[in-house]
């Protein structure tokens, strides 16, 4: 069982392209076999021309598919080879041109024994949040000087996202526990400390094959939201009792009555009742754990 011959066709060569789009270059193999159970394998690599390979006519791109089917005669074959620029894929530390090549290819190219590098990529997004203050971080009242309860408002956050190679599961699992619901201790992404979390993300096996070869690796993906207000939570002070544990009564909120007050109404930083034009306190929380993002990088 072998190879007899291999030639390329002349009919199956083309290109196709389109404005800021890669060129996408098109090559066609006969492969003339003498034993019909000859290995697949053996016969898509007949060319010579590896995943990676550069197009002999045009460095910039890449052999990036191929596939290969039999023709009407069992010992002949037909290989077709898909070039364009390759995406995800991280070149060899010398970049195009050094390494990866093969057959009639030449040398370089881009070495898919690799994993992907790092991938960025962002967007934004609206949701409707509880709030209880203004832009100023005075709280919101009614005309009686009482906090208006179940407000919300729509805020958009600006949203990053890494794409991260591991060499295992447990590292990329491991990596998206330690930062999960994290913020920026340090200024990251050219903006300030706290303003960055880590909404979490998710992690999947790959496994990408060249030259016979399989490449396995592990693909996480962390998700970022951006929040100016350093991921704060502020509340405004309300209650039906004092600091002391005392019942705030009608009178000391302004009313006449000895009674009770019904609903909670606004306090001092002290936990005392307030009355108009007394604003009650607001108070702010930091409620997520701060980690280094320099972990990530810069995104690019």
């Amino acid at each position: 069982m072998a190879i007899v011959q291999t030639y390329e066709i002349a009919e199956g060569r083309g290109v196709s392209g389109a404005a800021r789009q890669s060129s996408v270059y098109q090559r066609s193999f006969a492969i003339k076999i003498d034993d019909p159970a000859t290995s697949m394998a053996d016969i898509a690599q007949a060319p010579g021309i590896l995943l990676g390979s550069p197009h002999p006519d045009d460095p910039s791109v890449f052999a990036t598919s191929f596939d290969c089917s039999v023709s009407g005669d069992l010992l002949l074959y037909t290989l077709n080879v898909t070039y364009q620029a390759p995406e995800l894929i991280d070149a060899t530390s010398d970049g195009p041109g050094s390494g990866g090549g093969g057959g009639d290819g030449g040398g370089g190219g881009y070495n898919y024994a690799t994993v992907p590098a790092d991938t960025w990529s962002g967007s934004s997004s609206v949701a409707a949040v509880p709030i209880s203050v203004d832009k100023d971080d005075e709280p919101i009242l009614n005309t009686a000087n009482t906090p208006i309860p179940d407000l919300q408002a729509d805020k958009a956050y600006a949203s990053l996202s890494l794409t991260r190679s591991f060499p295992t599961a447990l590292a990329a699992a491991d990596a998206l526990v330690q930062y999960a619901n994290t913020i920026n201790s340090t200024g990251w992404a050219g903006t300030p400390a706290k303003t960055w979390k880590c909404q979490g993300g998710s992690w999947q096996k790959q496994t990408q094959s060249t030259g016979g070869e399989n490449l396995t690796y592990y693909s996480a993906t962390f998700n970022f939201a951006y929040d100016a207000s350093e991921w704060k939570i502020q509340q405004v002070m309300i209650g039906t009792r004092d600091s002391n544990g005392n019942n705030i009564t009608e009178e000391m909120v302004g009313g006449s009555g000895e009674n009770p007050v019904s609903e909670p109404v606004g306090l001092d930083a002290s936990g005392n009742p307030v009355t108009p034009p007394t604003k009650p306190a607001v108070e702010t929380y930091y409620v997520y754990q701060e980690k280094d993002f320099s972990y990530f990088g810069t995104p690019s």
